[in-house]
């Protein structure tokens, strides 16, 4: 039996629930980016988490622990993991992604001003320059004319905007590896129960 051939079986034999977990995984970036939670750079971004999660199934399904310690293992560590990951990109997000005033862009902000505004900030005292990441963005993003570029360095957005994409990604493979690890791990008990009660039956 091929590896395919034993995967389809694994769907099989935990029915209509392996189906749905594995098709929920897979279109799940993609509700939610249809639902505006995904960041807002880089575009289609749902489409590379659709990609990490195939790619998470075919390792997960190759590479699971057999025995029942080591799954146990596996599935804490991973779904710490997504609490990890759900949490870094819900702080991120919130504190990061602003829409832009008097629009309904979203913007990713920075951490870190530029040259510019450090100078400006320093002979008026009406902004706060302990506060840069992001600061009053507010009000800092109506004196830059709505550009993010004008407030913080294009290298801090930068960071900001990898981190929130490898966080929403990361995010959503989590979820796939601790769903598939449970319908693997427990489609492959069910048919080592099966086969020990077939085998005396069949020796008789």
């Amino acid at each position: 039996m091929s590896m395919l051939d034993d995967f389809k079986k694994t769907v099989e034999d935990f029915g209509w629930i392996g189906g749905l977990v594995i098709s929920g995984s897979v279109f799940a970036p993609l509700i939610a980016a249809g639902s505006g939670l995904a960041p807002p750079w880089p575009e289609n971004l749902e489409f590379v988490g659709m990609v990490a999660i195939l790619v998470s199934l075919i390792l997960v399904f190759q590479f699971l622990p057999r025995r029942k310690g080591r799954y146990r293992l596996f599935l804490a560590l991973s779904a710490i993991g997504l609490v990890l990951s759900m949490a870094t990109q819900f702080v991120l997000h919130l504190r990061f992604v602003k829409a832009l005033p008097g629009t309904d862009t979203d913007a990713i902000l920075g951490c870190g001003w530029t040259g510019e505004l450090q100078a400006v900030a320093r002979v008026d005292p009406t902004i706060d320059a302990s506060a840069q990441c992001p600061g009053e963005y507010h009000k800092l993003l109506e004196m830059a004319e709505n550009d993010p570029l004008q407030v913080w360095t294009s290298s801090s957005i930068d960071n900001i905007a990898l981190l929130l994409s490898a966080s929403w990604v990361l995010m959503f493979a989590l979820f796939t590896v601790v769903l598939a690890a449970f319908v693997i791990f427990n489609s492959r008990q069910k048919s080592q129960r099966a086969n020990r009660q077939v085998a005396p039956q069949a020796a008789e």
